[in-house]
């Protein structure tokens, strides 16, 4: 609905209530009778104190986000998103709006993209978010409100697993990392194959259900596309006679060095993170290429050594990462196969599948792998999507979140030829009897040995990335060995302000443990070598904090002063536990560079 016509209405106690035509009928977007006493039921049917961010769905003329303002607390974040700008014009015409717009907890947007409302919460604290429908503004614009609840559900979703999966695995990256330093210095990178392959077609193929149903087209055509396994699906290909060309792993954890045991691929190059567990290594029989160091933090390492392997784009799943990789490489068009961001027939993989051999290990007769499945079904909110094939497909929002990110990948030369699951909006989706072709004029796999035959690291250029990853690393743990004692002074100093805080603040000593936190942080901040990788080690900590989630069951119920000498404790302790593991990994990686 645009252009509308709205007409402004005084009620008796001169309150003005917007109305729209709707048909033949007017309605308002507010109580026509008394909109104040309107909002403060609205309001007060919603647990306000439980809360620490509010996304309101219809500003309107705003009653219900003064209400709301007046009931949030002082270090609240209010959202409020309003699809028309006429009725924001007439808001501010109609009424004086002033403490409203000057309140620092409210941020208005109009209408906004998907990028416009990811950065606007991701400076959100989202531990515990409130949505709120405006039911004047939903009946105007259904279709839009509901949408965007949903965009909005799935950012915060997205930015919540990608909070969890840094906290997770922030460790194993560092420590996986320093393991496999000597094999990260002794190759050239996958930056050695980009541009290659121009026009050549790519088949990405993940594991998804559908897979099952596409191995005969891929191996019709393995020798007319360059065919990109990922680790899940690698396995797979192998056992059904088809040669993968490449074969991305991006994650850190061990089950995903299962995937290589016992394949023989030898011709198949294994494109890897640096971050991924060292098992792979020993298992993947064939050369490796890896990726670049893919955090900010650690990225000293390509450097200190004057590297360039190339970077990964990840987008939370190892196919985001595959589809950039074909993409970095120059194929064109990028056939994506078995991806299908959904439980197509039931499943979360291609029958076969180590994962889903594993269900299999952990069935019994009362507990069988249809048990197993259903329950993967229901562990995470189920939502129904378009599907390929089908109207509706099964999908959760952990799934969504990749669906997202290849829609905003949308381009001419990315292809969906997934058989089945999530229909993916802003891709070109075809069935295997639409993809034709041509004849390459490069023999891939000739090319492919002939660049590996190119890309041997000499062993002079060896032994000086050797050296001077040692000299660095070496100062590091000369910065730890200062600032392991000071983190746990600090976190002794700052447990003493908690206390004092608690007995009734006597000035002289909170002053002086003030003032020795504050040298304290004077010496953290002087360790130039070390600061990134302590960070790196403390993300859960650091988004513990900053993220409003409650450092312990009573946190909200504390004053100001004790939920502030709190947190710096809950730092400390993060950083001082960080530094320990830091001292640990980095000695490990000089032993691996001394040894290799």
């Amino acid at each position: 609905m645009s252009n509308l016509k709205i007409e402004i209405t005084l009620t008796s106690n001169n309150h003005p209530v917007p109305s729209v035509m709707e048909g033949s009928t007017r309605f308002f977007l507010h109580s026509k009778f008394d909109p104040i006493k309107e909002a403060e039921r609205f309001i007060a049917e919603i647990p306000v104190e439980s809360h620490d961010l509010f996304i309101v769905f219809g500003f309107a003329f705003a009653y219900h986000i003064e209400e709301l303002l007046k009931k949030a607390g002082p270090d609240s974040g209010i959202i409020v998103v309003e699809k028309s700008s006429e009725i924001l014009e007439q808001a501010r015409n109609s009424r004086d709006l002033t403490n409203l717009f000057a309140d620092k907890r409210l941020t208005l947007l109009c209408n906004p993209s998907d990028e416009e409302l990811l950065d606007v919460l991701r400076s959100k604290s989202s531990a515990n978010v409130s949505f709120i429908t405006h039911r004047g503004s939903l009946r105007l614009f259904p279709e839009y409100y509901s949408e965007i609840l949903e965009r909005s559900r799935v950012q915060l979703s997205n930015k919540n697993i990608n909070i969890a999966t840094l906290a997770q695995f922030e460790k194993a990256w560092s420590a996986n990392i320093c393991r496999n330093i000597f094999r990260f210095i002794s190759n050239k990178g996958m930056s050695s194959f980009f541009e290659k392959f121009k026009n050549i077609p790519a088949l990405v193929v993940g594991a998804g259900p559908s897979l099952s149903q596409s191995y005969s087209f891929i191996k019709e055509n393995q020798n007319n596309a360059i065919i990109i396994a990922v680790d899940t699906s690698f396995r797979l290909l192998v056992k059904n006679g088809i040669t993968a060309h490449f074969c991305l792993t991006v994650d850190p954890q061990l089950i995903n060095a299962r995937y290589f045991e016992g394949v023989k691929s030898p011709s198949t190059v294994l494109v890897s993170d640096p971050t991924v567990h060292p098992s792979i290594f020993s298992l993947f029989k064939g050369n490796v290429f890896t990726s670049g160091v893919s955090f900010d933090l650690m990225r000293w390492i390509e450097g200190a050594c004057n590297f360039d392997h190339g970077e990964i784009v990840h987008g939370g799943s190892v196919s985001t990462s595959a589809y950039d990789f074909a993409k970095k490489i120059g194929c064109n068009p990028i056939i994506m196969i078995g991806q299908d961001l959904a439980f197509t027939g039931g499943l979360a993989h291609a029958k076969g599948s180590y994962l889903e051999e594993e269900v299999h290990l952990k069935t019994n007769r009362l507990f069988n792998p249809e048990c197993h499945n259903r329950l993967q079904l229901t562990a995470i909110p189920q939502i129904k999507v378009k599907g390929i094939k089908q109207k509706n497909v099964i999908t959760n929002h952990k799934l969504l979140i990749f669906k997202e990110w290849f829609s905003n990948k949308s381009h001419e030369n990315i292809i969906n030829a997934s058989f089945d699951g999530a229909y993916i909006d802003g891709l070109t989706h075809k069935s295997f009897s639409d993809l034709l072709f041509e004849q390459n004029n490069i023999d891939i796999q000739k090319t492919i040995n002939e660049i590996i035959n190119s890309c041997k690291c000499e062993y002079d250029d060896i032994q000086t990335a050797k050296q001077t990853l040692t000299s660095i690393v070496n100062k590091m743990l000369k910065d730890l060995d200062g600032l392991i004692p000071a983190l746990k002074k600090a976190v002794e100093t700052s447990k003493k302000l908690i206390e004092e805080i608690k007995r009734g603040k006597d000035a002289g000593k909170m002053s002086f443990l003030l003032k020795r936190l504050a040298d304290i942080d004077s010496q953290i901040e002087s360790k130039k070598y070390i600061k990134g990788m302590i960070s790196l080690a403390s993300q859960k900590v650091i988004h513990t904090i900053n993220e409003g989630y409650d450092i312990d069951s009573n946190f909200s119920k504390l004053s100001e002063e004790e939920q502030i000498a709190l947190r710096s404790n809950y730092l400390y302790k993060g950083l001082h536990e960080s530094s320990i593991f830091n001292l640990k990994t980095l000695t490990k990686m000089v032993s691996i560079l001394q040894n290799n």
